[in-house]
C-alpha cells in the first residue's frame, strides 16, 4: 500500500516536493504555513482514499498505473471547471503534474 501511495504522490508532485508527503499527511494533513498546500494534498490525498475504497468495492487490487490516471482526470477536470480549484493549485507553491 505504501508503494503505491509513494508513487502515486511522486508521480503527481514530482521528486522534488514528496518529502513533505508521507504517512502523517495521508492520515492526518499537512501543517504548513501555506494554507493553499495544505488544502489540495488533502483534497488529493482524499482522492487517494476515495480510489482505494472503489478498489476494494470491487474486489479488485489498487494499482499505481491506475491511481494515478484516477488522479490526474479528477485533477484536470477539477482544474478545469472550478476557479476556486485553479486557484488553490497557482498558489501552493508546488509544481503538481497532470
Amino acid at each position: 500500500m505504501e508503494t503505491i501511495f509513494g508513487d502515486t504522490f511522486e508521480e503527481i508532485f514530482g521528486p522534488r516536493h514528496i518529502e513533505f508527503i508521507h504517512r502523517t499527511s495521508y492520515f492526518g494533513g499537512l501543517n504548513e504555513e501555506n494554507e493553499d498546500k495544505n488544502m489540495i494534498v488533502t483534497i488529493i490525498s482524499i482522492w487517494f482514499k476515495k480510489y482505494l475504497w472503489d478498489c476494494k468495492q470491487k474486489v479488485t487490487l489498487p494499482q499505481t498505473r491506475t491511481a494515478i490516471a484516477y488522479l490526474k482526470d479528477k485533477l484536470n477536470s477539477s482544474y478545469e471547471n472550478s476557479k476556486k480549484f485553479k486557484d488553490i493549485v497557482l498558489n501552493c507553491g508546488v509544481h503538481i503534474r497532470f
